[in-house]
């Protein structure tokens, strides 16, 4: 609306719409208006597009169509949730989490009370020592 009558027949005749110089501004408005989708593109679109995907647009307001409507009682049941986490039961839950950080430091301790096991590997302890031959042979 805010074009003026000139920019209107040129962006019609860029089109190749067909107009009459005798046109007024509100029936060339119309003209614009009937070619306009076909033109009217946005980013998201033509971005989604070349990466080979649509956009889908639902109308407002009908939750039947939209699936985040559906969602949006999860908001609910989350705050059902959080109403259930009593600090008696998130006592229990670090208690038992204090219990298995002991129990693994225990285990810790407990490795590093293993004292060196070393074998040494010499020459003589191959297959053709006869001192380590055995009683089968």
């Amino acid at each position: 609306m805010s074009w003026r009558k000139e920019h209107i027949m040129n962006w019609l005749m860029e089109k190749e719409v067909p107009i009459k110089d005798n046109m007024l501004k509100r029936d060339l408005l119309a003209a614009v208006a009937e070619v306009k989708p076909r033109y009217d593109k946005h980013k998201l679109d033509v971005t989604a597009q070349e990466r080979g995907h649509e956009i889908l647009r639902l109308p407002p307001y009908h939750c039947e169509l939209n699936p985040i409507e559906m969602v949006k009682n999860i908001q609910e049941l989350i705050k059902l949730g959080y109403e259930k986490v009593t600090i008696e039961n998130w006592q229990h839950y670090i208690n038992h989490l204090k219990s298995i950080e002991n129990n693994m430091w225990i285990a810790d301790n407990l490795q590093d009370d293993i004292q060196a096991f070393v074998i040494n590997v010499t020459e003589s302890s191959s297959d053709d020592d006869p001192e380590y031959e055995s009683s089968d042979n």
